[in-house]
């Protein structure tokens, strides 16, 4: 864990986020969450704005994470596996960040734009973009 000098401020992830359909252990680097929603304008005789409407409210998130393993390189390798667009993450506890587990807010959709980085110098890192939003929380059958 890093050591703070100067100001306290809200540092890391000790304990990063438990997902159930993830192999391994993660270790979350970066995590970003926003609230989106769409709105209706509708404008008064003059043209002025004079209500908006909002609507389809969701949110999205970004994490960042390296797998690990409980025995063996070979195996942390094998846990590296970035889970495919559409597929539904369960977020069951997330104590540094809570606004990715709130009451009725586990289920999270993998969406386009996440990515797999290697490299020789750093561990092999995990981003994936994800969506909550009420109406979509399982695959359809």
């Amino acid at each position: 864990m890093a050591t703070i000098n100067g100001v306290p401020v809200n540092f890391a992830f000790p304990v990063g986020p438990t997902i159930t359909e993830l192999t391994g252990k993660m270790l979350l680097q970066d995590a970003e969450t926003t609230d989106d929603a769409q709105m209706e304008l509708t404008r008064d005789g003059t043209g002025e704005e004079a209500v908006h409407g909002h609507y389809g409210f969701k949110k999205n998130a970004t994490l960042t994470y390296v797998v690990t393993a409980t025995d063996t390189i070979a195996n942390a390798k094998i846990n590296t596996v970035k889970p495919a667009i559409g597929t539904f993450i369960t977020i069951t506890a997330s104590p540094e960040m809570p606004e990715l587990f709130q009451s009725g807010k586990t289920k999270w959709e993998v969406m386009k734009g996440g990515k797999t980085a290697k490299g020789n110098a750093n561990s092999a890192k995990i981003t994936l973009n994800l969506e909550w939003n009420l109406g979509i929380q399982a695959v359809a059958t």
